[in-house]
């Protein structure tokens, strides 16, 4: 290692040149030699090689008319630089950066560009890190027909300040979605682990459509909320067959319960709950065996999607003890747009062996869709 010393012609030198690099130390400039790569052969390097080398193989496949489509939308697409200026893009490299990309995702290889599919939603990406599990990625449907392909990076390193690291992120998950919310608990903590109470993670999310090179970044750091276990049971839904009420829920009075995979809120399936105009009361519970016992403040967490009527009367839990606290009595808009909602409400000593409902005593027809309901203690 050498140290710098500028003079009035050249202030700085920064990067690599041949086998030197230079550099910055403690704000020092240093030249230094380029260190060596390793080739450590791990499962990641082999499965990305084995990715190019499909890839490659694909390119010198296509047929003449394969590779005008390429090479045609080279010829109209601009990817912006850093330095926000836009340069095209060679055919060679549109494919490979799709295809590298759905190898990742789906070991398939697209030989045509999508370019019909529109451009790539702008709306919102989150990602939610519950101590515990889950972890998941909310974001915006894109194209309920297509899909959108999201790959999720997150940071390696879990701190207990929000200043983390530099850019130390590794692929956790990379999928293609009609959904608004996917559970990635496994994949994600095979990544790195899962982070405690109060620690950080940060977090970049790559938004593109499947064949199609366009793509826009998200970034986010999410602290781990200081919350208790998950005391409720399916509260997503997730049970493989239609039975009605699902698995854990109960269902009283009149109306019908069925799931349904068509727009979706989360994973696979979400719970449709239907009722005709001045049919009677109805409810949708769980058993009393939601343990509240220790007195303190609770939050009550869903996704809901009202298409008509009133979606219920009121929400509350309820046990012999502490008889009925309400939590709201407020019902979602009848406008088909999925909503997320939380609530707060306090229970007294003596709540375990409780129970969460959802009652409707209004008149008129209602249809109404439920999905993530959950219930944490405040720490």
């Amino acid at each position: 290692m050498a140290v710098l010393r500028f003079g009035p012609l050249v202030q700085s030198v920064r990067g690599a040149l041949g086998s030197v690099v230079f550099a910055r130390q403690g704000g020092t400039p240093i030249v230094r030699p380029r260190p060596l790569k390793l080739n450590q052969r791990s499962a990641a390097q082999l499965r990305v090689r084995r990715n190019y080398n499909a890839v490659v193989a694909a390119w010198r496949g296509l047929t003449d008319d394969d590779r005008l489509r390429w090479f045609r939308l080279a010829e109209t697409y601009r990817q912006a630089g850093p330095d926000g200026l836009g340069r095209p893009l060679s055919a060679w490299l549109l494919f490979a950066t799709t295809n590298l990309r759905s190898m990742h995702m789906e070991g398939t290889i697209a030989y045509e560009p999508n370019p019909g599919f529109g451009d790539v939603e702008r709306s919102f990406v989150r990602v939610d890190v519950w101590p515990g599990g889950p972890v998941r990625l909310v974001h915006s449907v894109g194209n309920p027909n297509v899909g959108n392909c999201y790959q999720l990076l997150v940071q390696r390193t879990w701190r207990r300040v929000g200043t983390l690291p530099g850019r130390l992120f590794l692929s956790a998950w990379h999928g293609v979605t009609t959904r608004r919310s996917d559970a990635i608990t496994n994949e994600f903590a095979e990544v790195g682990g899962a982070p405690g109470i109060g620690e950080f993670v940060k977090w970049q999310c790559i938004s593109h459509m499947w064949a199609w090179v366009r793509s826009v970044s998200f970034w986010g750091l999410v602290q781990v909320p200081n919350v208790g276990p998950e005391l409720l049971t399916n509260g997503d839904m997730e049970v493989p067959d239609n039975s009605a009420p699902p698995a854990w829920w109960l269902f009283a009075g009149a109306g019908a319960l069925e799931r349904v995979l068509v727009d979706s809120w989360g994973d696979l399936r979400s719970l449709k709950w239907t009722r005709a105009a001045s049919a009677g009361g109805t409810a949708l519970y769980t058993p009393s065996t939601v343990d509240l016992s220790p007195a303190a403040t609770y939050v009550l967490r869903f996704a809901a999607k009202c298409v008509s009527g009133t979606a219920w009367s009121n929400v509350f839990v309820y046990n012999p003890t502490i008889g009925v606290i309400y939590v709201t009595f407020n019902a979602p808009p009848a406008d088909s747009i999925w909503h997320e909602y939380e609530y707060s409400f306090t229970v007294p000593a003596g709540g375990q062996n409780s129970k969460l409902q959802f009652a409707n005593n209004n008149a008129t027809a209602v249809e109404v869709y439920l999905d993530d309901v959950s219930i944490r203690r405040d720490l």
